[in-house]
């Protein structure tokens, strides 16, 4: 069963602290409610995604090195594609990505929400390699 979901947003100017002090005082619970406004908290939170992230980045590093990568992506890239692939597959070394490329911009003819994260990822390969061979119709 479904808790459902609503958006809150003020309905008029106010400072960040007094809309953080009105959502406080609302007479409901949610889960994070109380979790995201206490500093000690938000340090705890803060601490856990740099770990995550660091975790995140080593992980990357030795894929990078394994010889069937490229494969296991493509792989990976075929039917309903995971936004959080596209995240790694920026992040890995250039050749990688160089090797991708056609896989890349095929995913980018869907016209989805993930054609931005397509984008991000070839706008972080080496600009001049880009204008060497990509050919842009």
């Amino acid at each position: 069963m479904s808790t459902g979901h609503a958006t809150m947003y003020p309905t008029k100017t106010m400072k960040p602290q007094t809309l953080v002090e009105f959502y406080n005082s609302l007479p409901w619970e949610h889960i994070g409610k109380n979790k995201m406004c206490k500093s000690n908290q938000m340090q705890i939170l803060f601490d856990e995604c740099i770990k995550l992230q660091d975790n995140l980045l080593d992980n990357i590093f030795l894929l990078s090195k394994c010889p069937n990568l490229v494969t296991l992506i493509e792989k990976n890239l075929m039917g309903d594609i995971n936004a959080s692939l596209l995240y790694i597959i920026k992040q890995l070394p250039e050749e990688i990505k160089i090797s991708l490329l056609p896989n890349i911009i095929e995913i980018m003819k869907n016209l989805d929400g993930k054609t931005k994260l397509c984008q991000d990822i070839i706008l972080s390969m080496n600009r001049e390699w880009l204008k060497k061979y990509l050919v842009i119709f």
